[in-house]
């Protein structure tokens, strides 16, 4: 992630990575995502646990998205 982060320096916002949200535990209601911002190139990552578990809906014609590569086991990149 940094290095892709690196390499489109200037040009993009961040890289981030959402986890499926089935894969946290059941004790929170948060899904874990890990974020590499532009501004945080001289940090570590960001546990960016800021998204609700409610969001995710898999007959929800806008997570189209984000379970499209669930249920192909690819990954994506967005612009």
């Amino acid at each position: 992630m940094k290095a892709i982060a690196e390499k489109y320096s200037g040009k993009i916002y961040g890289v981030f990575v959402t986890f499926n949200p089935e894969l946290t535990p059941a004790t929170t209601n948060k899904v874990h995502a890990f974020w590499y911002m532009e501004s945080d190139m001289n940090e570590n990552f960001k546990d960016k646990a800021n998204a609700d578990k409610s969001w995710f809906k898999k007959d929800d014609p806008n997570m189209n998205w984000f379970y499209s590569v669930i249920n192909t086991s690819e990954g994506k990149i967005w612009n």
